[in-house]
């Protein structure tokens, strides 16, 4: 079962609906859709509406293929927990590495910038190695 948006999209204003066509990802495919229309009827500049959804979206994907730092605080708590012999170090540094999230346009993207990428990458090979080192020297 689908719900009709027609009413609810009839009784928003004109910014209120140019937010959702230039704001898609908090909203249902159908939303839009009817949203879309909505604008069309009423003879909104959708050719402008369109550019600038275009160039949102490029702004976003060139934030995406950078990535974001990581925290630094937390990253030198997570270091001390795989000196520790940790798993939440391991996994944090699992994380870190190895995270993807989806743009705009359907592409993934590392969720860390490379320089967080790679201090996940320290986190998880150290953690692993003293790990099974800890278990190895146990099992002795």
């Amino acid at each position: 079962m689908e719900f009709d948006f027609g009413t609810d999209v009839q009784l928003k204003s004109d910014n209120e609906l140019i937010d959702i066509y230039i704001n898609p990802s908090f909203y249902q495919p159908a939303m839009i859709d009817t949203v879309t229309a909505e604008i069309t009827r009423r003879k909104l500049p959708i050719e402008a509406l369109k550019k600038i959804k275009a160039e949102k979206e490029m702004a976003s994907v060139l934030n995406l293929a950078v990535g974001k730092q990581g925290n630094t605080l937390y990253i030198v708590i997570c270091y001390c927990l795989v000196l520790l012999g940790g798993i939440p170090g391991i996994i944090a540094g699992y994380i870190y590495y190895f995270s993807k999230q989806k743009g705009p346009d359907g592409q993934e993207y590392y969720v860390y910038n490379e320089s967080t990428r790679k201090l996940g990458l320290g986190m998880l090979v150290i953690g692993c190695i003293l790990f099974f080192y800890t278990i190895m020297t146990r099992l002795a």
